[in-house]
C-alpha cells in the first residue's frame, strides 16, 4: 500500500474516507481526533479526496442494483461508490476486500487486490 501511494497518483472517493476512519474508530479503537492529522497529512501530499456527484452515483446505483446479493456479494453502498468512481475515470482499483475485486473483475476494470490488513 505504501509504495502505491509512493509511486502512483492515488485518490479515494470521500463516502470512502468516511468508511475507513468509522472502521478504525468503532472496530479498532481509534479516536476520529487521533486518526484525522494522519489522513490529512495523506490528503495534503499523495492522497485525492473525490467528491461523489451525480455521474458516480447513477453507476454505483447501477452497480449496487445489478451485482449486489446479500450472501454472495453483500457490497455495501460505499463499496459500489469506489467501483463506479474507477469506472468514471477510468481508474484502477486496489482493495483488500474479495467482492469489491471480483466485481472490478467482472466489469472489466483494472484491480489490484491487497492484501487483508489485520
Amino acid at each position: 500500500m505504501r509504495r502505491i501511494l509512493r509511486d502512483s497518483p492515488t485518490a479515494i472517493p470521500a463516502l470512502n474516507l468516511a468508511e475507513a476512519v468509522d472502521v478504525l474508530a468503532r472496530r479498532f479503537g481509534v479516536p476520529i481526533d487521533r486518526s484525522r492529522p494522519i489522513v490529512e497529512g495523506l490528503t495534503a501530499t499523495s492522497l485525492e479526496v473525490l467528491p461523489f456527484d451525480e455521474e458516480v452515483a447513477w453507476v454505483a446505483a447501477r452497480l449496487r442494483s445489478s451485482r449486489y446479493h446479500r450472501v454472495s456479494r453483500p457490497l455495501s453502498m460505499a463499496d459500489c461508490g469506489l467501483l463506479a468512481q474507477a469506472e468514471v475515470r477510468g481508474a484502477v482499483v486496489a482493495s483488500t476486500d474479495g467482492h469489491v475485486v471480483a466485481t472490478a473483475r467482472e466489469e472489466k476494470m483494472q484491480v489490484i487486490p491487497l492484501p487483508p490488513s489485520s
